[in-house]
């Protein structure tokens, strides 16, 4: 994992709170050249999300805000809809485009106009997911209104990859405190791969180093996210390393 994110995992664990947390992803994001960002999760009650279910954590600018604030938003937005049923990326100006060409609701429409029109142009929207039980979220990022359509392609290319780690271990921390259950540990394998896997091996490797079978490996790394509400390797590292579990 690269520098700038196991700083961050240290900035989260020195925050006291949430607004803390949330100050110290701000920070990172200026550096990647965003403006605001507005994280969302729910544990859903019904097939729909209910805003009662979210919780809703930042801002985007103080237009959207007022435009949104007497709108019952969350069920009139594409992003939400996005982030609750698929796992990929969305950027803003995918965002545009599918409502360009018709595949949006009037309310949709009307929700993601207001964002157009006040110089929204740039984002991401990153889907987040839990574990058990499942949970469903996500993450959006507003670029600063200085990018190009061409010049904001390239830097999502080159920082991606930074934007999408910044965003599970933020999610990560705000699981502290009830994430694991009191008499949970990993075991020192359990640890030990979840520290490869952080250092960017992969499975055939560490079972490599271990000297264990691969499929040895996987049922401990199986093992490890199901301890952690993880659905994926990546997701298991960053809760591992924000909940400081891979310190000897």
């Amino acid at each position: 994992m690269k520098k700038v994110c196991l700083d961050f995992v240290q900035a989260l664990k020195d925050a006291p709170d949430l607004e803390a947390s949330l100050k110290a992803l701000s920070r990172e994001i200026e550096e990647l050249g965003f403006a605001y960002v507005r994280y969302g999760f729910a544990m859903p009650s019904g097939p729909v999300i209910d805003p009662n279910d979210t919780m809703l954590v930042g801002a985007f600018c103080d237009e959207w805000e007022d435009a949104q604030k007497d709108r019952n938003w969350m069920t009139q937005d594409y992003v939400v809809q996005h982030c609750s049923t698929r796992t990929t990326p969305l950027t803003f100006s995918r965002l545009y485009s599918l409502m360009d060409d018709g595949h949006m609701t009037k309310e949709q429409e009307l929700t993601h106009g207001i964002s157009r029109e006040i110089g929204m142009e740039h984002g991401i929207a990153v889907p987040l997911r839990d574990g058990l039980p499942v949970g469903v979220g996500g993450i959006s990022f507003c670029a600063f209104d200085t990018f190009s359509d061409a010049g904001f392609a390239q830097h999502l290319d080159e920082i991606g990859p930074d934007l999408l780690d910044l965003s599970e271990l933020f999610h990560s921390n705000l699981s502290r405190g009830h994430l694991l259950p009191e008499n949970c540990r990993l075991s020192p394998r359990e640890r030990e791969c979840l520290l490869w896997l952080s250092a960017g091996l992969r499975v055939d490797q560490i079972a490599f180093r271990l000297g264990n079978h691969p499929k040895t490996v996987e049922k401990q790394i199986s093992s490890a996210r199901h301890k952690l509400r993880a659905r994926t390797n990546a997701q298991a590292v960053a809760r591992a390393l924000t909940l400081d579990l891979l310190n000897p």
